[in-house]
């Protein structure tokens, strides 16, 4: 490198350990700048510099020999020979001399307890890496000019690396510029450089080890093992600790290599390995990811070694279960890229694949797939056992099909229970939930039905007990608990008796999607009473219950609900950490996630974010239209209402309006009136419509105010003022809402334009906002206008 440049972190400690006579121990990977850090401090004084790159030290004075004040033992993590070790020990404890220890990797076992007694300094590399200061300077004693924001953007994308800002430098071409082209040459010159400087000082064990390593993300022993047939690799992965810095351990037996080495590893087996050895690599990996259940990785390395009848058998065993449960989105790609021929031989793969059609929100392409799953059903040359996993297939697909209506789905339903009196069908399993916590609007929105045609509630009732034993009878038995709940009708422990009930039946065959439903509706029932603190303990149980089942697919949605109860307390700081990891719409847009999402638009009301809360409105709002999802849109349009409501927008009472005769006729009081505080003040304002009856108006304007004083910060807006307004600039907000021009305001008050525009800036500086139109909103929003 050139003239060398100041890091002053490094800088800080060498100094540090100079002055308290203590030992430095730096650490960091090659490239890192360790020994021109140390060269730079000491430049001027003198230094003895002895290096165990061998095994040993390559010379052992005896400390009365030893002219130099400072010596520096360069990579001691190498040493294995013990008088060498001892030396090292000797000169630490001798204490006349300042001692720096150099290694690349953790520091070694033989000096713990060394650094136990005389408290060693330490460095690595977050105290070396560049800053775009240092980059700049960089640049600049290599006769380059630039600005700080080109250093800034360099800097980032190579992460401070010095080598790697070394080799970039040397690829300019006399002007400093971010380039891929630069940055990829870059890239293999440090290849080059770690070819010449580590891989020779790698034995053949951890060469061979490394190679296979780099193809995971993390990796366990065993599966390193199986791959490479090497034993005893967790003593390889301890020693590896020692001379270098790029394994980490992330916990359970799970280690990870570091990004810039394992990516060398990868080019270096590009020379290394044959065709053969991929395929046997992605072969035995994919072997370890079944055993142990990952069935995603096992696809992806199946994928990799083209074994697709084994993919085939993953995806046939995977569709057993329900598709929410069983990731049948997430797996679609492998779903998609078997062989057509391949598909349209096992009928369980035809309806996976209309089945993630019908989730991906494309019903042509699932009804294609189910019609020609249903002629190789009909093709009388099939076998009696061919016919009966293909009418299995196709009557499973009459129930789940989420385009189609739920009328139909039941109708699938009474259909399937009659024929299985005449045919053995073998239905995959059915959660009917989606894994969200209601039933009436789980998979389906069955709610519309169900509520309205009591006599078919009976009959389905029968048909599913039919079906399903003991698992359809648990179902019913909360379906219709729900039901009740959600038309605020029956004795509330009545209900309790039904959810507990169906609960205890769900439990005791292992339906846990079921009792998550029966959990909610009780902490719902709870909550209507005002006894939060018992609904948050019984939710806080059954997670308990769920984690300890390794329930992992109701988790999502079990943090949603948690959250909810969150807000209804006023709280936004968990609401807003939550949304950090809520599902991305912008990413991909998944239609079982809805639960989350409308969580979500909760929370970006909360938090003042109304443009996107709105923007994923609308998106939802196309899924419930074409999905016939009538409770939830009823829903999304009664936040919606609010939305518009806090940004001023006169529409927001023909979209409550319309949601409410549309509730009527369901009788949907507790989805009206568990908007609370949110909804209130739009019931209370709203004209009376002859559409909807005083009858159910009056009951879910009782029900909302009963929620609205239980729970008055329910979505309550997490921006506050800076500062309190006078109440003279009150007086300008509410004539700046009231769209009166500067003249007349000035005018009203009495005042001159600069002194409006003093009082403008001092409102908008309060309000947090930067011109009038933003002022105005912020006014709706915080309630000081109407």
């Amino acid at each position: 490198m050139s003239e060398y440049v100041k890091v002053p972190e490094i800088y800080k400690k060498l100094k540090q350990a100079e002055s308290e006579n203590r030992v430095l121990f730096i650490s960091a990977p090659t490239g890192f700048g360790k020994n021109a850090a140390f060269n730079y401090y000491y430049r001027r004084k003198p230094h003895l510099i002895l290096s165990g790159q061998s095994g040993r030290l390559e010379k052992m004075p005896a400390p009365s020999s030893i002219r130099q004040g400072v010596i520096l033992f360069d990579d001691v993590c190498f040493l294995t020979d013990e008088a060498s070790k001892q030396y090292v020990i000797d000169m630490i404890c001798h204490g006349q001399k300042t001692v720096v220890l150099m290694g690349r990797g953790a520091l070694p076992v033989w000096l713990v307890q060394t650094d136990m007694e005389k408290e060693f300094i330490r460095a690595d590399k977050r105290d070396l890496i560049f800053t775009a200061k240092e980059s700049l300077e960089y640049f600049e004693k290599n006769g380059l000019s630039t600005t700080m924001e080109m250093a800034e953007l360099i800097t980032e994308r190579i992460k401070g690396y010095p080598l790697f800002l070394m080799f970039y430098t040397k690829n300019l071409n006399g002007k400093v510029e971010y380039s891929e082209d630069v940055y990829a040459r870059a890239i293999r010159e440090i290849y080059h450089c770690y070819d010449h400087v580590l891989w020779p000082f790698w034995n053949d064990t951890l060469q061979k080890a490394l190679l296979a390593t780099c193809e995971f993300d993390t990796f366990t022993v065993e599966l390193i093992e199986r791959i490479t047939g090497l034993p005893k690799l967790a003593e390889l992965i301890e020693y590896t600790y020692s001379i270098a810095d790029f394994v980490s351990y992330r916990g359970r037996y799970v280690y990870e290599i570091n990004r810039t080495i394992r990516e060398y590893a990868k080019w270096k087996r590009s020379f290394v390995y044959t065709q053969d050895d991929f395929l046997n690599m992605y072969r035995t990996a994919a072997e370890y990811y079944e055993e142990i259940d990952e069935i995603e990785l096992a696809l992806k390395y199946y994928s990799k070694a083209q074994m697709y009848d084994k993919m085939a058998d993953i995806l046939i065993k995977n569709a057993e279960y329900d598709a929410a449960r069983a990731g049948l989105f997430k797996t679609r790609h492998y779903i998609f890229s078997l062989p057509e021929e391949l598909v349209k031989s096992r009928p369980a793969l035809m309806g996976s694949i209309s089945l993630v059609y019908s989730v991906m929100m494309c019903p042509e392409e699932s009804e294609k797939w189910y019609e020609i799953l249903k002629e190789y059903e009909q093709d009388p040359s099939r076998t009696e056992d061919e016919y009966i996993e293909a009418r299995s297939r196709r009557s499973f697909l009459d129930i789940s099909l989420m385009h189609r209506k739920s009328e139909d789905r039941i109708r699938g339903v009474f259909e399937t229970a009659a024929l299985s009196k005449n045919t053995e069908l073998r239905l995959p399993e059915l959660a009917f939930t989606g894994n969200s916590p209601s039933l009436l609007n789980g998979g389906v929105d069955f709610s519309k039905w169900f509520i309205t045609d009591k006599r078919h509630v009976v009959m389905l009732r029968t048909a599913m007990k039919k079906l399903f034993g003991k698992f359809g009878d648990s179902l019913m038995t909360v379906a219709i608990a729900e039901g009740l709940f959600e038309q605020n009708k029956s004795d509330p422990f009545d209900i309790m008796s039904r959810l507990n009930s169906g609960y205890m039946m769900a439990d005791a065959i292992g339906r846990i999607e079921i009792c998550f439903v029966a959990a909610v509706l009780m902490a719902r029932q709870h909550l209507i009473r005002g006894q939060i603190g018992i609904a948050v303990e019984q939710i806080n149980s059954f997670r308990q219950k769920a984690e300890k089942e390794n329930a992992k697919f109701l988790m999502s949605n079990l943090d949603a609900f948690q959250m909810w109860l969150a807000l209804l307390q006023g709280d936004t700081n968990l609401a807003a950490e939550w949304l950090k990891s809520a599902p991305d719409e912008n990413v991909e847009f998944y239609i079982t996630d809805r639960f989350c999402y409308m969580q979500k638009v909760r929370v970006l009301l909360a938090l003042g974010r109304l443009e996107e809360a709105y923007s994923l409105m609308q998106r939802m709002n196309v899924y419930f239209v074409e999905y016939h999802r009538e409770y939830f849109w009823i829903q999304n349009q009664l936040l919606l209402a609010v939305l518009f409501y806090r940004m001023g927008d006169k529409r927001w009472e023909s979209i409550l309006v319309g949601a409410l005769i549309r509730a009527e006729k369901c009788h949907y009081v507790r989805l009206i009136a568990d908007g609370g505080a949110a909804v209130a003040p739009l019931l209370k304002k709203m004209k009376r419509r002859k559409e909807i009856s005083a009858e159910f108006f009056k009951e879910i304007l009782d029900e909302t105010d009963k929620m609205t004083k239980m729970y008055p910060d329910y979505l309550s807006l997490e921006n506050k003022l800076l500062e309190p307004l006078t109440k003279k600039e009150k007086d300008i907000l509410k004539m700046l809402h009231a769209g009166k021009t500067t003249e007349e305001i000035c005018e009203i008050c009495n005042i001159s334009y600069s002194g409006l525009k003093f009082h403008n800036r001092n409102i908008y500086r309060k309000l947090g906002v930067s011109n009038r139109q933003q002022a105005e909103r912020k006014a709706v929003l915080l309630r000081i206008v109407d």
